[in-house]
């Protein structure tokens, strides 16, 4: 703040100093709140608040000078800044439309919130250079920011604006800004508000200061109340009102004089105004009356006298903010008074407030009356003609403004509330039973709940006396509610009169007629202690130990400790003119929606606990103020108007995959292999977090919901389908219409068990099976050529080796050789049938060794030895491990064969075939000396070789002719 803000004198007179000590001084007898502060954690030691915020699911944002955190009610979370390793300086908070969070920092600059982490905000304008203050939207689709230097910016979308001093703006200078309901934006400034209106190409401002009325120019804070009022907080000016359709500002008396420093933030609840201080904690202010301020400021073992923050949230707590602390408290919905001055209160046994709003309340032999938030708060002792241990347990205002107190045992006291006299009413005045439970009435009729049946009584004309004549009619076990031990009476919207009995259930009376419900209607009870109605005409009654019921005229409904309740014996019940029932019990105060079923609890945790209320302590039927009297004081509760259904603030935070740390929620599809989820979940009631409870379901695997309070659910093994996961989280197990969060995904079918592939792989199978038939086909096929082949082969072998020229040369070699030499003609007669033996044998096979085939030829070349002499030589160089490999039987024979057939043989000229192996093959080579005249051939000798070895599926044999040499080369066969 600059320095022209200490320009006013803060000297305080002493007169003032007395008023402030007076002022203080009567706050100590005032209703208090709860305040509870919470423990932070060590990084948040030594640091300030700058800002809070609640979002729409509910979640509470803290804005500090070490970063922002989330709290969901037992943890404090940093968010971390995406890329960024410092720490920033939250200043602003805001949550748009689209649940986008805002956040701002003091160095001006701006980030997202995305998927746990910030992410920057950088416009291609720029940003600003001053600490952000706030941010708006304005309903058109601009979102604004206020800064403390550069006055204010607003963002289409695409294009960033800047509004300043330059454009008529107050000053530079702007604590916050705020929406009205006309679509404009207020700004606060040290130069008064501003009330600002923009588009691209137009911008409009209209400037509020003290010359319109405003207390003071330097304003640090704006409130909008949702109904056409602006609130305002000044640096000395207090607070004021300004009518956003108007512009009129209106001052309450509380404002006037103010002394109590800067007004920085401010909350508004009903009727009633929280505003924060530097030296008197939260001001409330009623701005309706004239009731002097009440100043909270300590309570037990610790104070807060310097406020900085306020936030209502959507539970009905309030927190605070001070320097280092955090505090939260119950806001003026709910207060507690133990004492009236030196008067402790306790031991209460009936409670009631009047039409003026002067609470009455009896203890022990006492009826005391006050006036809460009067400055004469010191209770007032009604004088009664009775003993000092009588017990007033029922109280009742008539139409005519007297109070009706019933004892037990000592009859009716009817009082006049202006001069305190009262009047006692008993079996002298035709009243036969003292003993008075509970007292009812609408307009004139009087209805009285005893131990001895129930009385009515018909007021006259002289009502307004103290001496009115009262006549009293009874109805009891015989002719009325069907027992004598009457604990309630009430009468509906209906005229209906409504009795609680001890023994007999609920009755009512109707047209005339009595009639009972029991339980042969379904009620687990005989014993009913209070009666009451709802907005929408049901009747509500508690039991003795069967919790509460609610009648519709057609069937009863039971709500017990199983749906939410805290006790199953409730004494006393109220309602108030919107959807809430109240039920007071041992453990504290329950609130029932009963438009979703959900409870408010003001229990053990507020340190209520063991009050055991009587029948008649509550007080405001059909309002939404309450005074409930307790053994150890008066609770104050004040429902907020036009509430929402209260729940917890439940969060999906994190799904992950085998317990690792990344965050899958924003994935909706997971392989097979990632079938082992985890969700991490956390419902905040922020006064009470032990009081949640969790129901968990996966759908598409969980028969049925799963009972928890763990914030961690995981599920293994998950076969592959679809499958949505909820959650849902209530207050002491009551699930009716829980606030509820899912997410859906998918595990992925593995790839073998996926449509494509099942449908590929039955492609592939068919495409298999037909290429296997085809094998087999082409194999028979194959077999086939191969026998043909064979049967060629052999044709031909034979053909070729009985040609008449093969047998008349064979014949001629032995003629020539018989006559020299008898003993060579015999062994070449043995070569000639050996060589055609294995012709024989060979040639049904498919494969023989190259052992078996060089034997073969060696037979050959004796057999052509004999004939060409040393012109014909053959030279054989195969070692013995080749010899073991296979050849398709008569090859070399016939290439042998091929040689002589073709070329010239002579002494000149002698043929040299060689065969000897080169790597994996077999090579037959012969020097090329080719024959003028060939021999009449078939041609098919090396055809059908080159055809084996194809049909057997083996490399191809190859031919080479050069100049000199004709060579073959025969692949060896791996036996």
């Amino acid at each position: 703040m600059r320095l022209k803000r200490k320009r006013k004198n803060q000297r305080i007179l002493p007169f003032l100093k007395a008023l402030l000590c007076l002022f203080i001084s009567a706050s100590s007898f005032a209703q208090s709140p709860v305040f509870r502060p919470l423990q932070l954690p060590e990084a948040l030691h030594n640091t300030t608040f700058n800002c809070m915020y609640q979002d729409n699911k509910g979640v509470l944002w803290l804005g500090t000078g070490k970063g922002l955190y989330k709290f969901n009610g037992k943890e404090y979370q940093l968010i971390p800044v995406r890329s960024n390793a410092r720490q920033i300086q939250a200043s602003a908070l805001y949550m748009d439309a689209t649940s986008k969070l805002w956040v701002g920092t003091k160095k001006g600059e701006i980030y997202w919130l995305i998927s746990d982490s910030l992410t920057a905000f950088q416009p291609k304008e720029g940003l600003p250079k001053k600490a952000i203050t706030g941010f708006a939207s304005d309903g058109r689709g601009n979102f604004w920011l206020s800064t403390y230097g550069e006055g204010l910016y607003y963002f289409n979308g695409r294009y960033m604006y800047n509004l300043n001093s330059d454009d008529g703006l107050s000053d530079d200078y702007c604590y916050t800004i705020v929406p009205d309901n006309l679509g404009r934006i207020w700004a606060a400034t040290d130069e008064g508000i501003s009330v600002c209106f923009a588009t691209e190409k137009f911008k409009k401002v209209e400037k509020i200061t003290t010359e319109q009325g405003l207390p003071d120019n330097i304003v640090l804070s704006l409130l909008s109340s949702g109904n056409g009022v602006m609130w305002v907080g000044m640096q000395d000016g207090g607070v004021c009102s300004v009518n956003t359709n108007n512009l009129k500002t209106k001052i309450p008396a509380a404002s006037v004089n103010w002394k109590y420093g800067p007004v920085k933030d401010m909350m508004i609840f009903n009727d009633l105004l929280w505003v924060t201080s530097d030296k008197n904690g939260v001001l409330e202010l009623d701005p309706a009356t004239n009731r002097p301020m009440v100043s909270y400021h300590s309570a037990d073992n610790f104070e807060f006298p310097k406020v900085t923050g306020l936030l209502g949230d959507n539970q009905g707590n309030t927190w605070i903010s001070t320097n280092n602390d955090l505090i939260l408290s119950t806001g003026p919905g709910f207060k507690q008074l133990k004492s009236l001055g030196k008067m402790n209160l306790g031991g209460i046994q009936s409670i009631l407030q009047d039409h003026l709003g002067n609470l009455w309340y009896s203890t022990e032999g006492n009826l005391i009356r006050f006036t809460p938030g009067s400055p004469e708060l010191l209770p007032r002792k009604i004088q009664i003609p009775l003993l000092s241990h009588t017990h007033i347990i029922s109280l009742y205002e008539d139409t005519m403004g007297y109070i009706w107190a019933g004892t037990f045992g000592n009859g009716l006291l009817r009082v006049n509330p202006v001069t305190g006299k009262a009047r006692l009413i008993n079996e002298k005045g035709g009243l036969t039973n003292g003993n008075i439970l509970a007292i009812t009435g609408k307009g004139n009729d009087i209805w009285l709940a005893t131990l001895g049946g129930a009385y009515h009584c018909l007021l006259g004309e002289d009502a307004r006396t103290d001496a009115a004549i009262l006549k009293f009619e009874n109805f009891n076990q015989q002719n009325g509610p069907g027992n004598n031990y009457i604990y309630s009476v009430f009468i509906d919207s209906k005229r209906r009169v409504w009795f609680g009995t001890d023994g007999k259930g609920i009755s009512v009376l109707e047209n005339g007629q009595f009639r009972s419900y029991g339980e042969s209607n379904g009620l687990r009870s005989k014993v009913v202690y209070s009666i009451t109605e709802d907005q929408d005409g049901k009747i509500w009654f508690t039991t003795s130990n069967a919790g509460v019921y609610s009648f519709d005229g057609k069937a009863f409904r039971n709500y017990t400790t199983a749906n939410g309740l805290s006790d199953n014996q409730i004494s006393c019940i109220a309602s108030d003119r919107q959807h809430h029932v109240l039920f007071a019990n041992n453990h504290g105060v329950d609130i029932l929606d009963i438009r979703n079923g959900s409870f408010t609890y003001y229990g053990p945790e507020l340190g209520i606990e063991g009050i055991d209320p009587d029948l008649n302590v509550i007080s405001g039927n059909n309002t939404e103020l309450f005074w409930i009297g307790t053994r150890t004081g008066i609770i104050r509760v004040e429902i907020p108007r036009n509430s929402p259904p209260l729940n917890p603030a439940l969060q999906l935070n994190r799904v992950s995959v085998f317990l690792g740390t990344e965050n899958y929620i924003d994935r909706h599809e997971f392989a097979y292999n990632q079938n082992h989820l985890s969700f991490f979940y956390n419902a905040a009631w922020y006064a009470s977090p032990d009081l949640v409870t969790y129901q968990i379901k996966l759908e598409g695997y969980d028969l049925d919901w799963n009972n928890t309070r763990d914030n961690l659910a995981t599920y293994s093994n998950l076969p592959a389908g679809e499958y949505n996961f909820i959650v849902r989280a209530a207050l002491k197990g009551n699930f009716s219409n829980a606030v509820s969060v899912s997410y859906s995904f998918q595990i992925l079918k593995p790839y073998w068990k996926t449509w494509w592939f099942i449908s590929t792989s039955i492609i592939v199978f068919v495409f298999i099976v037909l290429l296997l038939v085809r094998m087999r086909e082409s194999r028979i096929k194959q077999k086939e050529n191969m026998e043909r082949e064979k049967l060629l082969f052999q044709f031909q072998t034979l053909r070729s080796q009985v040609n008449p020229h093969f047998l008349f040369n064979s014949f001629s070699t032995l003629m020539s050789v018989i006559d020299e030499d008898k003993e060579m003609a015999i062994e070449y007669v043995q070569k000639l049938s050996q060589f055609f033996r294995n012709i024989l044998e060979y040639r049904d096979k498919d494969l023989i060794s190259v052992a078996e085939e060089l034997k073969l030829i060696e037979t050959y070349q004796y057999l052509q030895h004999q004939r060409y002499g040393e012109n014909f030589i053959m030279e054989i160089s195969i070692p013995d491990e080749i010899r073991q490999t296979l050849i398709p039987p008569l090859t070399l024979q016939m290439l042998i064969e091929n040689a002589i057939k073709h070329n010239i043989v002579s002494t000149d000229r002698p043929l040299k075939v060689s065969i000897y192996n080169k790597e994996k093959h077999l090579v037959i080579s012969n020097n090329l000396q080719r024959k003028k005249l060939v021999e009449s051939s078939t041609g098919i000798g090396l055809v059908n070789i080159k055809n084996r070895y194809k049909l057997l599926g083996f490399e191809m044999l190859t031919i080479q002719e050069t100049l000199s040499d004709f060579i073959i080369q025969l692949p060896l066969i791996k036996p």
